[in-house]
Protein backbone atom coordinates (compact mmCIF):
# COMPACT_ATOMS: atom_id res chain seq x y z
CA UNK A 1 0.00 0.00 0.00
CA UNK A 2 2.76 2.45 1.01
CA UNK A 3 4.79 1.60 -2.11
CA UNK A 4 1.76 2.18 -4.35
CA UNK A 5 1.07 5.49 -2.65
CA UNK A 6 4.71 6.52 -3.07
CA UNK A 7 4.69 5.64 -6.78
CA UNK A 8 1.48 7.62 -7.30
CA UNK A 9 2.82 10.68 -5.50
CA UNK A 10 6.11 10.55 -7.41
CA UNK A 11 4.29 10.29 -10.72
CA UNK A 12 2.06 13.30 -10.15
CA UNK A 13 4.90 15.33 -8.62
CA UNK A 14 7.22 14.79 -11.59
CA UNK A 15 4.31 15.58 -13.91
CA UNK A 16 3.72 18.80 -12.00
CA UNK A 17 7.36 19.87 -12.18
CA UNK A 18 7.45 19.09 -15.90
CA UNK A 19 4.37 21.18 -16.64
CA UNK A 20 4.92 24.01 -14.17
CA UNK A 21 7.13 25.95 -16.59
CA UNK A 22 4.21 26.15 -19.00
CA UNK A 23 2.29 28.37 -16.58
CA UNK A 24 0.04 25.80 -14.93
CA UNK A 25 -0.04 27.33 -11.42
CA UNK A 26 -3.31 26.01 -10.04
CA UNK A 27 -1.24 23.75 -7.76
CA UNK A 28 0.78 26.63 -6.30
CA UNK A 29 2.88 29.66 -7.11
CA UNK A 30 6.24 27.86 -7.06
CA UNK A 31 7.43 24.39 -8.04
CA UNK A 32 7.84 23.65 -4.33
CA UNK A 33 4.22 24.67 -3.61
CA UNK A 34 3.09 22.53 -6.52
CA UNK A 35 4.96 19.49 -5.21
CA UNK A 36 3.46 19.92 -1.74
CA UNK A 37 -0.04 20.41 -3.13
CA UNK A 38 0.06 17.35 -5.36
CA UNK A 39 1.56 15.27 -2.59
CA UNK A 40 -1.33 16.08 -0.23
CA UNK A 41 -3.88 15.85 -3.03
CA UNK A 42 -2.68 12.34 -3.86
CA UNK A 43 -2.55 11.18 -0.23
CA UNK A 44 -6.08 12.29 0.62
CA UNK A 45 -7.48 10.95 -2.67
CA UNK A 46 -6.03 7.46 -2.11
CA UNK A 47 -7.56 7.25 1.37
CA UNK A 48 -10.82 8.87 0.25
CA UNK A 49 -11.30 6.25 -2.47
CA UNK A 50 -11.00 3.60 0.26
CA UNK A 51 -13.70 5.44 2.27
CA UNK A 52 -11.10 6.05 4.97
CA UNK A 53 -12.02 9.46 6.38
CA UNK A 54 -9.54 9.35 9.26
CA UNK A 55 -6.95 11.87 10.48
CA UNK A 56 -4.45 11.29 7.66
CA UNK A 57 -7.14 11.86 5.04
CA UNK A 58 -8.49 15.00 6.70
CA UNK A 59 -5.05 16.51 7.32
CA UNK A 60 -4.08 16.15 3.65
CA UNK A 61 -7.50 17.30 2.48
CA UNK A 62 -7.38 20.41 4.71
CA UNK A 63 -3.90 21.29 3.45
CA UNK A 64 -5.10 21.18 -0.15
CA UNK A 65 -8.34 23.03 0.72
CA UNK A 66 -6.40 25.86 2.41
CA UNK A 67 -3.29 26.09 0.21
CA UNK A 68 -4.26 25.18 -3.36
CA UNK A 69 -8.06 25.66 -3.48
CA UNK A 70 -8.18 25.83 -7.28
CA UNK A 71 -6.37 22.53 -7.85
CA UNK A 72 -9.54 20.42 -8.23
CA UNK A 73 -13.30 20.80 -7.91
CA UNK A 74 -13.27 17.37 -6.27
CA UNK A 75 -11.78 18.95 -3.13
CA UNK A 76 -15.22 20.43 -2.44
CA UNK A 77 -17.28 17.47 -3.63
CA UNK A 78 -15.24 15.07 -1.48
CA UNK A 79 -15.13 17.48 1.45
CA UNK A 80 -18.93 17.71 1.56
CA UNK A 81 -19.29 13.92 1.39
CA UNK A 82 -16.80 13.40 4.23
CA UNK A 83 -18.44 15.93 6.52
CA UNK A 84 -21.90 14.60 5.66
CA UNK A 85 -20.74 11.16 6.83
CA UNK A 86 -19.47 12.73 10.09
CA UNK A 87 -22.78 14.54 10.55
CA UNK A 88 -24.87 11.43 9.96
CA UNK A 89 -22.97 9.37 12.53
CA UNK A 90 -22.80 12.14 15.17
CA UNK A 91 -25.30 12.30 18.05
CA UNK A 92 -24.15 15.50 19.76
CA UNK A 93 -26.32 18.36 18.45
CA UNK A 94 -23.58 21.00 18.79
CA UNK A 95 -21.12 18.90 16.82
CA UNK A 96 -23.79 18.22 14.18
CA UNK A 97 -24.33 21.98 13.83
CA UNK A 98 -20.58 22.52 13.51
CA UNK A 99 -20.35 19.90 10.75
CA UNK A 100 -23.27 21.55 8.95
CA UNK A 101 -21.53 24.94 9.17
CA UNK A 102 -18.39 23.38 7.68
CA UNK A 103 -20.40 21.90 4.80
CA UNK A 104 -21.92 25.30 4.02
CA UNK A 105 -18.47 26.91 4.09
CA UNK A 106 -17.12 24.26 1.70
CA UNK A 107 -19.94 25.08 -0.72
CA UNK A 108 -19.07 28.80 -0.47
CA UNK A 109 -15.44 28.08 -1.30
CA UNK A 110 -16.47 25.91 -4.22
CA UNK A 111 -18.46 28.82 -5.66
CA UNK A 112 -15.53 31.21 -5.04
CA UNK A 113 -13.07 28.96 -6.86
CA UNK A 114 -15.15 27.15 -9.48
CA UNK A 115 -18.34 29.17 -9.97
CA UNK A 116 -21.55 27.29 -10.83
CA UNK A 117 -23.34 29.42 -8.25
CA UNK A 118 -26.86 28.33 -9.18
CA UNK A 119 -26.10 24.62 -8.99
CA UNK A 120 -24.04 24.84 -5.79
CA UNK A 121 -26.58 27.05 -4.00
CA UNK A 122 -29.14 24.35 -4.78
CA UNK A 123 -26.92 21.70 -3.15
CA UNK A 124 -26.38 24.04 -0.21
CA UNK A 125 -30.09 24.65 0.35
CA UNK A 126 -31.01 20.97 -0.05
CA UNK A 127 -28.39 19.87 2.49
CA UNK A 128 -29.32 22.54 5.03
CA UNK A 129 -33.08 21.94 5.00
CA UNK A 130 -32.56 18.16 4.93
CA UNK A 131 -30.24 18.09 7.95
CA UNK A 132 -31.65 21.06 9.83
CA UNK A 133 -35.28 21.82 8.86
CA UNK A 134 -35.54 24.51 11.55
CA UNK A 135 -33.19 26.63 9.42
CA UNK A 136 -35.77 26.69 6.62
CA UNK A 137 -35.55 30.46 6.14
CA UNK A 138 -31.80 30.33 5.60
CA UNK A 139 -32.20 27.33 3.29
CA UNK A 140 -34.96 29.13 1.41
CA UNK A 141 -32.56 31.96 0.58
CA UNK A 142 -30.16 29.52 -1.08
CA UNK A 143 -32.90 27.58 -2.87
CA UNK A 144 -34.69 30.67 -4.14
CA UNK A 145 -31.51 32.14 -5.61
CA UNK A 146 -30.70 28.78 -7.21
CA UNK A 147 -34.11 28.71 -8.92
CA UNK A 148 -33.73 32.35 -10.02
CA UNK A 149 -30.32 31.64 -11.57
CA UNK A 150 -31.10 28.27 -13.16
CA UNK A 151 -34.81 28.64 -14.06
CA UNK A 152 -35.75 25.56 -16.15
CA UNK A 153 -32.37 23.94 -15.40
CA UNK A 154 -33.15 23.73 -11.68
CA UNK A 155 -32.72 20.26 -10.15
CA UNK A 156 -35.89 18.38 -9.16
CA UNK A 157 -34.98 18.04 -5.47
CA UNK A 158 -34.24 21.77 -5.27
CA UNK A 159 -37.76 22.54 -6.53
CA UNK A 160 -39.55 20.17 -4.15
CA UNK A 161 -37.55 21.32 -1.09
CA UNK A 162 -37.95 24.95 -2.14
CA UNK A 163 -41.71 24.53 -1.82
CA UNK A 164 -41.24 22.57 1.41
CA UNK A 165 -39.47 25.63 2.86
CA UNK A 166 -42.37 27.82 1.67
CA UNK A 167 -44.83 25.51 3.43
CA UNK A 168 -42.79 25.78 6.65
CA UNK A 169 -43.09 29.58 6.39
CA UNK A 170 -46.83 29.33 5.79
CA UNK A 171 -47.42 26.96 8.71
CA UNK A 172 -45.47 29.30 10.98
CA UNK A 173 -47.67 32.24 9.89
CA UNK A 174 -44.79 34.04 8.15
CA UNK A 175 -46.66 34.25 4.83
CA UNK A 176 -50.35 33.97 3.98
CA UNK A 177 -52.10 31.33 1.89
CA UNK A 178 -52.16 33.50 -1.21
CA UNK A 179 -48.38 34.03 -1.09
CA UNK A 180 -47.80 30.28 -0.69
CA UNK A 181 -49.92 29.61 -3.77
CA UNK A 182 -47.97 32.26 -5.71
CA UNK A 183 -44.77 30.31 -5.00
CA UNK A 184 -46.49 27.14 -6.18
CA UNK A 185 -47.35 28.94 -9.41
CA UNK A 186 -43.68 29.83 -9.86
CA UNK A 187 -42.40 26.30 -9.26
CA UNK A 188 -44.89 24.15 -11.21
CA UNK A 189 -44.16 25.50 -14.73
CA UNK A 190 -40.48 24.61 -14.23
CA UNK A 191 -41.40 21.09 -13.14
CA UNK A 192 -43.87 20.66 -16.03
CA UNK A 193 -41.28 21.91 -18.53
CA UNK A 194 -38.78 19.30 -17.37
CA UNK A 195 -41.35 16.50 -17.37
CA UNK A 196 -41.85 17.33 -21.05
CA UNK A 197 -38.34 18.27 -22.14
CA UNK A 198 -35.75 16.74 -19.78
CA UNK A 199 -33.72 13.64 -20.59
CA UNK A 200 -35.61 10.40 -20.00
CA UNK A 201 -33.27 9.50 -17.13
CA UNK A 202 -34.24 12.72 -15.32
CA UNK A 203 -37.99 12.86 -15.99
CA UNK A 204 -38.90 10.47 -13.16
CA UNK A 205 -37.32 12.84 -10.62
CA UNK A 206 -39.43 15.73 -11.86
CA UNK A 207 -42.52 13.49 -11.75
CA UNK A 208 -41.68 12.76 -8.10
CA UNK A 209 -41.13 16.47 -7.44
CA UNK A 210 -44.53 17.23 -8.97
CA UNK A 211 -46.24 14.69 -6.72
CA UNK A 212 -44.43 16.08 -3.67
CA UNK A 213 -45.25 19.72 -4.43
CA UNK A 214 -48.90 18.96 -5.25
CA UNK A 215 -49.27 16.96 -2.02
CA UNK A 216 -47.82 19.84 0.01
CA UNK A 217 -50.21 22.30 -1.65
CA UNK A 218 -53.30 20.14 -1.14
CA UNK A 219 -52.52 18.71 2.31
CA UNK A 220 -50.69 21.60 3.98
CA UNK A 221 -51.59 24.85 2.24
CA UNK A 222 -55.15 23.75 1.36
CA UNK A 223 -56.04 26.74 -0.84
CA UNK A 224 -59.64 27.36 -1.84
CA UNK A 225 -60.58 27.54 -5.50
CA UNK A 226 -61.50 31.18 -4.92
CA UNK A 227 -57.92 31.99 -3.87
CA UNK A 228 -56.42 30.11 -6.81
CA UNK A 229 -58.73 31.83 -9.28
CA UNK A 230 -58.14 35.26 -7.72
CA UNK A 231 -54.39 34.82 -8.33
CA UNK A 232 -54.62 33.41 -11.85
CA UNK A 233 -57.53 35.38 -13.32
CA UNK A 234 -55.74 38.77 -13.57
CA UNK A 235 -52.81 37.07 -15.33
CA UNK A 236 -55.19 35.38 -17.75
CA UNK A 237 -57.01 38.65 -18.46
CA UNK A 238 -53.68 40.30 -19.28
CA UNK A 239 -52.42 37.59 -21.68
CA UNK A 240 -55.30 35.22 -22.52
CA UNK A 241 -53.48 33.57 -25.43
CA UNK A 242 -50.17 32.84 -23.70
CA UNK A 243 -49.77 29.03 -23.97
CA UNK A 244 -47.39 28.82 -20.99
CA UNK A 245 -49.84 30.70 -18.78
CA UNK A 246 -52.73 28.56 -20.01
CA UNK A 247 -50.80 25.39 -19.12
CA UNK A 248 -49.98 26.84 -15.70
CA UNK A 249 -53.67 27.59 -15.08
CA UNK A 250 -54.68 24.08 -16.16
CA UNK A 251 -52.05 22.30 -14.04
CA UNK A 252 -52.93 24.42 -10.99
CA UNK A 253 -56.71 23.99 -11.20
CA UNK A 254 -57.15 20.50 -12.66
CA UNK A 255 -56.90 18.59 -9.35
CA UNK A 256 -59.65 20.24 -7.30
CA UNK A 257 -60.94 23.22 -9.24
CA UNK A 258 -61.65 21.76 -12.67
CA UNK A 259 -65.26 22.93 -12.57
CA UNK A 260 -64.32 26.61 -12.38
CA UNK A 261 -65.02 28.80 -15.37
CA UNK A 262 -61.35 29.84 -15.56
CA UNK A 263 -60.19 26.24 -15.87
CA UNK A 264 -62.69 25.45 -18.62
CA UNK A 265 -61.84 28.61 -20.54
CA UNK A 266 -58.10 27.91 -20.32
CA UNK A 267 -58.56 24.38 -21.63
CA UNK A 268 -60.65 25.56 -24.58
CA UNK A 269 -58.17 28.29 -25.45
CA UNK A 270 -55.11 26.05 -25.30
CA UNK A 271 -56.45 23.34 -27.58
CA UNK A 272 -56.22 25.22 -30.92
CA UNK A 273 -53.01 27.04 -29.89
CA UNK A 274 -51.10 23.96 -28.81
CA UNK A 275 -52.91 20.66 -29.41
CA UNK A 276 -51.48 17.96 -27.17
CA UNK A 277 -52.49 14.80 -25.36
CA UNK A 278 -52.78 16.71 -22.08
CA UNK A 279 -54.93 19.45 -23.62
CA UNK A 280 -57.30 16.97 -25.29
CA UNK A 281 -57.56 14.92 -22.10
CA UNK A 282 -58.33 18.04 -20.05
CA UNK A 283 -60.97 19.06 -22.59
CA UNK A 284 -62.43 15.54 -22.41
CA UNK A 285 -62.60 15.83 -18.62
CA UNK A 286 -64.42 19.11 -18.99
CA UNK A 287 -66.92 17.67 -21.48
CA UNK A 288 -67.49 14.74 -19.12
CA UNK A 289 -68.34 17.14 -16.29
CA UNK A 290 -70.77 18.88 -18.62
CA UNK A 291 -72.30 15.46 -19.39
CA UNK A 292 -71.39 15.82 -23.07
CA UNK A 293 -70.36 12.19 -23.48
CA UNK A 294 -69.84 12.18 -27.25
CA UNK A 295 -67.49 15.20 -27.07
CA UNK A 296 -65.65 13.65 -24.14
CA UNK A 297 -65.09 10.39 -26.05
CA UNK A 298 -63.93 12.27 -29.13
CA UNK A 299 -61.43 14.28 -27.06
CA UNK A 300 -60.11 11.24 -25.19
CA UNK A 301 -59.56 9.42 -28.49
CA UNK A 302 -57.50 12.38 -29.74
CA UNK A 303 -55.57 12.42 -26.46
CA UNK A 304 -54.81 8.70 -26.73
CA UNK A 305 -53.56 9.08 -30.30
CA UNK A 306 -51.12 11.84 -29.26
CA UNK A 307 -49.96 10.42 -25.92
CA UNK A 308 -46.56 8.69 -26.02
CA UNK A 309 -46.25 7.70 -22.36
CA UNK A 310 -47.78 4.18 -22.04
CA UNK A 311 -48.91 4.65 -18.43
CA UNK A 312 -50.68 7.93 -19.24
CA UNK A 313 -52.15 6.45 -22.41
CA UNK A 314 -53.54 3.55 -20.36
CA UNK A 315 -55.30 6.02 -18.05
CA UNK A 316 -56.93 7.68 -21.07
CA UNK A 317 -58.18 4.30 -22.31
CA UNK A 318 -59.61 3.66 -18.83
CA UNK A 319 -61.57 6.92 -19.10
CA UNK A 320 -62.85 5.83 -22.51
CA UNK A 321 -63.85 2.44 -21.12
CA UNK A 322 -65.86 4.08 -18.34
CA UNK A 323 -67.81 6.11 -20.90
CA UNK A 324 -68.48 3.14 -23.18
CA UNK A 325 -70.37 -0.09 -22.55
CA UNK A 326 -70.33 -3.73 -23.59
CA UNK A 327 -67.73 -4.82 -26.13
CA UNK A 328 -66.53 -1.23 -26.68
CA UNK A 329 -65.83 -0.79 -22.97
CA UNK A 330 -63.99 -4.12 -22.88
CA UNK A 331 -61.96 -3.18 -25.96
CA UNK A 332 -60.82 0.12 -24.41
CA UNK A 333 -59.94 -1.63 -21.15
CA UNK A 334 -57.88 -4.21 -23.03
CA UNK A 335 -56.07 -1.41 -24.84
CA UNK A 336 -55.28 0.10 -21.43
CA UNK A 337 -53.83 -3.22 -20.27
CA UNK A 338 -51.77 -3.48 -23.45
CA UNK A 339 -50.20 -0.12 -22.58
CA UNK A 340 -49.81 -0.75 -18.84
CA UNK A 341 -50.31 -4.25 -17.47
CA UNK A 342 -50.28 -2.86 -13.91
CA UNK A 343 -53.41 -0.76 -14.45
CA UNK A 344 -55.71 -2.61 -12.07
CA UNK A 345 -58.73 -0.45 -12.87
CA UNK A 346 -58.72 -1.72 -16.46
CA UNK A 347 -59.11 -5.32 -15.25
CA UNK A 348 -61.95 -4.28 -12.92
CA UNK A 349 -63.77 -2.54 -15.78
CA UNK A 350 -63.63 -5.77 -17.79
CA UNK A 351 -64.92 -7.73 -14.80
CA UNK A 352 -67.85 -5.34 -14.41
CA UNK A 353 -68.73 -5.51 -18.12
CA UNK A 354 -68.65 -9.32 -18.09
CA UNK A 355 -70.97 -9.37 -15.08
CA UNK A 356 -73.32 -6.77 -16.59
CA UNK A 357 -73.48 -8.64 -19.89
CA UNK A 358 -73.87 -12.15 -18.46
CA UNK A 359 -77.60 -12.43 -19.16
CA UNK A 360 -77.59 -10.98 -22.68
CA UNK A 361 -74.48 -12.95 -23.62
CA UNK A 362 -76.25 -16.31 -23.24
CA UNK A 363 -79.79 -15.22 -24.17
CA UNK A 364 -81.57 -17.87 -26.24
CA UNK A 365 -79.22 -20.69 -25.24
CA UNK A 366 -80.90 -23.88 -23.97
CA UNK A 367 -78.56 -23.87 -20.98
CA UNK A 368 -78.85 -20.11 -20.43
CA UNK A 369 -79.63 -20.38 -16.69
CA UNK A 370 -76.43 -22.32 -16.03
CA UNK A 371 -74.21 -20.60 -18.56
CA UNK A 372 -75.10 -17.17 -17.21
CA UNK A 373 -73.58 -18.21 -13.88
CA UNK A 374 -70.38 -19.43 -15.55
CA UNK A 375 -69.65 -15.95 -16.83
CA UNK A 376 -69.13 -14.87 -13.23
CA UNK A 377 -66.14 -17.23 -13.14
CA UNK A 378 -64.57 -15.06 -15.81
CA UNK A 379 -65.56 -11.84 -14.04
CA UNK A 380 -64.02 -13.18 -10.81
CA UNK A 381 -60.79 -14.01 -12.65
CA UNK A 382 -60.45 -10.37 -13.68
CA UNK A 383 -61.00 -9.19 -10.11
CA UNK A 384 -58.07 -11.35 -9.02
CA UNK A 385 -55.94 -10.04 -11.89
CA UNK A 386 -56.86 -6.49 -10.90
CA UNK A 387 -55.64 -6.75 -7.31
CA UNK A 388 -52.52 -8.65 -8.39
CA UNK A 389 -51.71 -5.89 -10.87
CA UNK A 390 -52.39 -3.07 -8.42
CA UNK A 391 -52.57 -3.98 -4.71
CA UNK A 392 -53.83 -0.48 -3.87
CA UNK A 393 -57.27 -1.41 -5.27
CA UNK A 394 -57.44 -4.77 -3.48
CA UNK A 395 -60.34 -3.69 -1.26
CA UNK A 396 -62.54 -2.71 -4.23
CA UNK A 397 -61.52 -5.84 -6.13
CA UNK A 398 -62.30 -8.09 -3.15
CA UNK A 399 -65.76 -6.58 -2.73
CA UNK A 400 -66.59 -7.22 -6.38
CA UNK A 401 -65.04 -10.68 -6.18
CA UNK A 402 -67.26 -11.63 -3.25
CA UNK A 403 -70.39 -10.48 -5.08
CA UNK A 404 -69.43 -12.50 -8.18
CA UNK A 405 -68.54 -15.64 -6.21
CA UNK A 406 -72.04 -15.52 -4.74
CA UNK A 407 -73.36 -15.87 -8.33
CA UNK A 408 -71.33 -19.02 -9.13
CA UNK A 409 -73.31 -22.22 -9.87
CA UNK A 410 -73.75 -24.70 -7.02
CA UNK A 411 -71.93 -28.04 -6.80
CA UNK A 412 -75.00 -30.02 -7.93
CA UNK A 413 -75.53 -27.83 -10.99
CA UNK A 414 -71.91 -28.35 -11.96
CA UNK A 415 -72.24 -32.13 -11.51
CA UNK A 416 -75.40 -32.33 -13.66
CA UNK A 417 -73.57 -30.47 -16.44
CA UNK A 418 -70.93 -33.19 -16.47
CA UNK A 419 -68.25 -30.85 -15.14
CA UNK A 420 -65.79 -31.17 -12.27
CA UNK A 421 -64.33 -28.54 -9.94
CA UNK A 422 -61.03 -27.35 -11.39
CA UNK A 423 -61.90 -28.19 -15.02
CA UNK A 424 -60.98 -25.69 -17.71
CA UNK A 425 -64.09 -24.07 -19.18
CA UNK A 426 -64.46 -21.96 -22.34
CA UNK A 427 -67.03 -19.20 -22.74
CA UNK A 428 -68.11 -18.18 -26.22
CA UNK A 429 -70.90 -15.67 -26.68
CA UNK A 430 -70.67 -11.94 -27.38
CA UNK A 431 -67.36 -12.14 -25.53
CA UNK A 432 -65.12 -15.13 -24.93
CA UNK A 433 -62.53 -16.47 -22.56
CA UNK A 434 -61.23 -19.52 -20.75
CA UNK A 435 -61.75 -19.91 -17.02
CA UNK A 436 -61.86 -22.56 -14.27
CA UNK A 437 -64.92 -24.40 -12.91
CA UNK A 438 -65.73 -23.38 -9.34
CA UNK A 439 -68.72 -23.87 -7.03
CA UNK A 440 -70.57 -21.30 -5.00
CA UNK A 441 -69.49 -21.45 -1.35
Amino acid sequence: MKKSLCYLICAVVFSSIATFTFGQSKYGNTPEDSVKCLENLSVYKVYYDQKNFGTATLNSWRWVYNNCPKSSKNIYIHGVKMYESFLQSETDSKKKDAYMDTILTIYDQRIANFGEEGIVLGYKGVDLISYKPTDYNKALGFLEKSVTLLENSTKADVLSLYFQAIVFKYKNNEIDQKAAVEYYGKIMPIIESNITNAKESSKKYYEQAKQSVEALLINDVKPTCEILVSILKPKFDATPNDPELLKKIISTLEKQCNETELYMTAVEKLLPIEPSAKAYESFGDMMYLKKNTSKAIESYKSAASLETDPVKKAEIFVKLSKLASGSAAISYANQAIAQDSKNGNAYLLIAVEYAKGASSCVAGDEQAAFKEKTIFWLAADYCVRAKNADPSIASTANNLLASYEARFPGSEEIFFQGLKIGDSYSINCSFSGTTTVRARK
